[in-house]
């Protein structure tokens, strides 16, 4: 029978105050990792770290648990507490702001963290539960707390079984790099990164030129949990395109689009044949480079379901003002969920590098990528790569098919394209010829010479050949459902959640069509 080890944490009070890193909100349910630094924290503090290492060693390279907590709780309100330095060796020049924004339990509520006892490795129980007696805080010095530790079976740490019908099972999927509907888990070297931590800050309170030097931890895993949010986020890297013309930025027409896509794919696909990323999961360098990188994978039925099976190389118009130039001055790539590794590599080896004109394209000199920093706020990726219920088209979304103008034909398209993308959750949407953003092109054909047979002046953006005879439309994504699905007039329940981009939808998602952006949360 197949042995588990749960961890029980209960709260004393009605709130737990643990924030996620970048303070901006409560991070629910408490990670693995911060479990793991409560626990190494209270053994320090009991003198039983030296006795108590076996179990700690132990969670270290178990892995990430499964974990059992109430999926929505309430959240209070946001608050900053500005806190007095009594450091007085330095000359301050603002208070320190704390970050407060608790979750509120409706009840006593605790979390439970479950991890599978492999045969050979099983927990040393007694140091186990010495090590779980001594924790007195979780979440923040306000938060009390207590812990037990027991060995059950499966039935017992089902979620459905518990006792507690509030609480729902997170479970561990991919690694990721991403902070978005992630958890930290403790990984091997962990234990031994968190004793440097303590003893460089211990000694930055004593160091006068290393005050204010504080470290944090580094070595640690990011796991993807489910219930976390709706869709998580696929890893993306994205790029200025800077030129050495001192007198003007770069700026290339938004309907050409795709010759960025094909420049920046050129550029990888030579980094990559020199330089390919180490584990490869068993997979042919060569036959990884021409399917992954390149995208020149087998069409078949399998792999038309299969979503986002290679790397996107996604032109950014720009868009934020009414009278912001739509003309692309970024390029985003995107990678499928879990190969953050693999974007990361190419990534950093794209930073820097000069763009090579292809065949019928012009650049000015000096043209350079240059890796923009994901903690700074930009305002045109931010409405790419932000999260809402509510996202609409800035390029036409092409559909896999033709629809010969029939709008129920166009229905099952769009369901389908939706589906290829990775894009499961409920949703209603509207689809015209037209974007909601007023400097984006219609869904119509590029015409050359900037008119067509009827004499009517339509632009559009220029297509890969392949793409050139599907249908083309406008579309707005509406994340919720409708109370009653039968009645379109019933009332309309948001998501829970909002849903994060990037979300780039439909057959050309690969080279830059059906990219959407934010729009206001419906």
């Amino acid at each position: 029978m197949s042995t588990r080890l749960c961890i029980t944490v209960r709260w004393l009070g009605d709130r737990f105050h643990g924030m996620v890193e970048d303070k901006t909100g409560p991070e629910w349910p408490p990670s693995p990792f911060r479990l793991f630094q409560a626990l190494v924290s209270s053994a320090y503090q009991h003198g039983l770290y030296d006795t108590l290492l076996p179990a700690l060693e132990w969670l270290e390279r178990q892995g990430a648990p499964e974990i059992l907590a109430e999926r929505n709780p309430h959240v209070g309100n946001g608050f900053d507490h500005f806190v007095p330095d009594n450091d007085n060796l330095i000359n301050h020049k603002k208070p320190v702001v704390r970050v407060f924004k608790p979750v509120l339990f409706e009840d006593r509520s605790s979390v439970t963290y479950v991890w599978e006892c492999r045969a050979g490795d099983l927990p040393p129980l007694d140091e186990m539960d010495e090590l779980c007696s001594t924790l007195g805080t979780f979440g923040c010095g306000v938060d009390q707390a207590f812990a037990a530790a027991r060995l059950a079976g499966i039935a017992v740490a089902d979620a459905e079984k518990v006792g507690e019908p509030l609480q729902f099972k997170h479970c561990p999927g991919v690694v990721s790099h991403s902070s978005r509907g992630t958890l930290r888990t403790p990984r091997v070297g962990t234990l031994e990164d968190l004793n440097r931590v303590f003893k460089l800050n211990r000694q930055a309170r004593v160091v006068h030129h290393e005050r204010r030097k504080k470290r944090w931890p580094s070595v640690f895993q990011r796991f993807a949990y489910s219930g976390l949010c709706e869709v998580p986020q696929r890893p993306h890297a994205v790029f200025k395109i800077e030129c050495d013309d001192e007198e003007r930025r770069f700026a290339y027409p938004q309907s050409k689009l795709i010759h960025i896509a094909g420049m920046v794919r050129h550029l990888a696909i030579e980094l990559m044949k020199h330089h390919p990323p180490r584990g490869l999961r068993g997979r042919d360098p060569a036959e990884w480079l021409d399917a992954y990188v390149a995208g020149h994978q087998s069409v078949d039925e399998e792999a038309v379901d299969r979503p986002h099976a290679q790397l996107s190389f996604v032109p950014l118009p720009s868009t934020g003002h009414a009278h912001t130039d739509p003309a692309v001055r970024r390029v985003m790539i995107v990678a499928p969920i879990g190969d953050d590794p693999w974007l990361d590599h190419l990534a950093q080896r794209l930073d820097g590098q000069l763009l090579r004109p292809l065949p019928g394209t012009n650049l000015p000199l000096g043209t350079r990528l240059e890796l923009t920093d994901a903690r700074k706020k930009d305002g045109v990726r931010d409405l790419y790569t932000g999260q809402s219920r509510a996202w609409a088209s800035f390029t036409p979304v092409i559909l896999p098919g033709h629809d010969d103008h029939k709008p129920e034909k166009t229905r099952k398209l769009i369901l389908k394209a939706l589906a290829q993308s990775g894009i499961d959750q409920p949703c209603e949407f509207e689809w015209s010829a037209f974007s909601a953003f007023s400097k984006a092109f219609s869904a119509h054909k590029y015409v050359r010479d900037e008119s067509a047979k009827d004499g009517k002046r339509r632009i559009g953006y220029i297509r890969p050949d392949h793409l050139e005879n599907q249908t083309a439309i406008h579309l707005v994504l509406r994340f919720g459902r409708r109370k009653d699905p039968n009645d379109p007039d019933s009332r309309w329940i948001p998501a829970e959640q909002p849903v994060p981009g990037p979300l780039i939808i439909g057959a050309g998602r690969h080279c830059g069509f059906g990219l959407m952006a934010v729009q206001n949360d419906g």
